[in-house]
């Protein structure tokens, strides 16, 4: 499977040192210039540049050739995201800004965040929930606690 990203999941997951769980549940990232930008701006950590800047072969960076009206306004990284996910076909999206889901969702896109990533992740096998939200709290990175909650309890139920 092949998913688009925005900016804040990959910053976060990779302050966090999770990001190598992107490969292991998708096949390829993609994510447009616009994000691969502000991955690079001087106020980014130090660790995501260096990261970004040699990034690996699955994460592809690809140019947007859609025109950019969206119905919501959003910053340029949210908005090339959505359209480089209906520009190449691809039916998922990795977003946490409200406004940002809620624009892909307005443009038939399924939806996840970084939240949702990690426990999927947390569900094969590939991290551990709690210690990955932990890190997740250490940072800049803002969920509200019902949300996190939200996921851990879910992690509770017994699969049928």
């Amino acid at each position: 499977m092949i998913v688009t990203s925005n900016t804040t999941p990959l910053n976060y997951l990779i302050l966090t040192g999770l990001v190598d769980i992107l490969p292991r549940l998708f096949d390829e990232v993609l994510i447009p210039a616009a994000v691969f930008t502000e991955l690079q701006r001087e106020e980014t950590p130090e660790t995501v540049r260096e990261w970004i800047g040699n990034r690996p072969a699955w994460l592809q960076v690809k140019p947007v050739h859609l025109p950019g009206a969206l119905s919501i306004r959003l910053h340029p990284g949210e908005r090339d995201a959505i359209l480089l996910a209906k520009q190449e076909g691809v039916g998922l999206i990795i977003i946490d800004e409200s406004r940002g889901r809620r624009a892909a969702r307005q443009e038939q896109l399924q939806v996840v965040g970084t939240l949702g990533v990690v426990y999927e992740a947390s569900k094969k096998g590939f991290c551990d929930l709690d210690e990955a939200f932990d890190r997740l709290r250490k940072t800049s990175f803002h969920a509200t606690e019902s949300l996190y909650q939200y996921f851990l309890e879910l992690k509770q139920k017994p699969r049928h």
